[in-house]
């Protein structure tokens, strides 16, 4: 899913970023001003989060391949499940490498 939707924001023209923290919260989010919206990708239902406190929206990823997939059209059909979405997604997830990216014992 992170990786599509990756794909998805850079498509569009967008930078990406992942953070990896807890539940957000606004003071958390607020430490990221340069964003100018999340994508909670935690769990389907803890991502509807009122976000009024919030400096910038937090949505689904649902909500962001509505709104960076530029053929994407809003059925009223609203997709919670990750599973589908990515089942439904016109993008192709590459094959991801059995290696870590990162390695804390070689230091890259």
């Amino acid at each position: 899913m992170i990786h599509q939707l990756k794909e998805l924001i850079i498509g569009a023209g967008k930078k990406a970023y992942t953070l990896v923290m807890g539940k957000p919260n606004p003071a958390k989010l607020a430490n990221f001003p340069e964003c100018d919206v999340f994508i909670c990708v935690s769990c389907p239902r803890t991502a509807l989060l009122d976000s009024k406190e919030f400096l910038a929206p937090v949505i689904t990823p649902f909500e962001a391949v509505l709104a960076f997939n530029r053929g994407s059209q809003c059925t009223g059909a609203y997709v919670m499940e990750f599973q589908d979405l990515i089942d439904s997604s016109p993008l192709e997830v590459g094959k991801q490498s059995e290696e870590a990216r990162f390695s804390f014992l070689q230091g890259g």
